[in-house]
């Protein structure tokens, strides 16, 4: 079980991401990593992602990485209803992700 919060900038707005997953480890010296979770942000919006990660772990305590995902995001947001309150609506985005990075190794 996995997590790695991060934030997230759009524009003028700034989020907090929160992923939780499973992922599964192939390889010493190059490690395919499959990976099945969810995550919520702080929008608020929520989903589920799939993906694989591809690690380098060489001798040092530092090791490069390529993550890919592909995403499916529900926006729950509210709107003002034409006789006063407001509705609810749910919208559904899918989109993929990509990130390259380095990790700090603890062990």
């Amino acid at each position: 079980m996995n997590t790695g919060a991060g934030t997230l900038f759009v524009e003028d707005r700034t989020w907090l991401t929160v992923p939780f997953y499973f992922k599964v480890i192939f390889g010493e010296r190059v490690r395919f990593c499959p990976t099945l979770g969810g995550f919520y942000w702080t929008r608020p919006a929520w989903g589920v992602m799939a993906g694989l990660d591809v690690e380098f772990p060489g001798r040092g305590w530092l090791v490069p990485y390529l993550s890919t995902n592909y995403l499916t995001l529900s926006i729950d947001e509210d709107s003002p209803s034409k006789f006063g309150g407001s509705d609810s609506d749910r919208s559904r985005v899918h989109g993929l992700g990509a990130l390259i990075g380095v990790k700090v190794a603890l062990n």
